[in-house]
């Protein structure tokens, strides 16, 4: 398949990766809290320990990408 030279390149369009990491990062941080909620009802310190961690690395992403722009 060609691709033209002369095609003009959006700046501002978004790219769907980005889109993507995006949406994996919202779904794990939704499954850390689901980890603190089922490690707190089933006593499973491991669990809510993992679930900070997730909610903190996901959180951390989000405050970084806000943060440029």
């Amino acid at each position: 398949m060609r691709y033209r030279t002369e095609q003009e390149h959006l700046e501002q369009k978004e790219h769907a990766s980005q889109l993507i990491v995006d949406t994996t990062v919202f779904i794990t941080l939704l499954i850390g809290i689901s980890f603190i909620f089922l490690g707190r009802k089933g006593a499973q310190n491991w669990l809510t320990i993992w679930g900070i961690i997730t909610m903190i690395i996901s959180i951390a992403y989000y405050t970084y990408k806000f943060s440029l722009s």
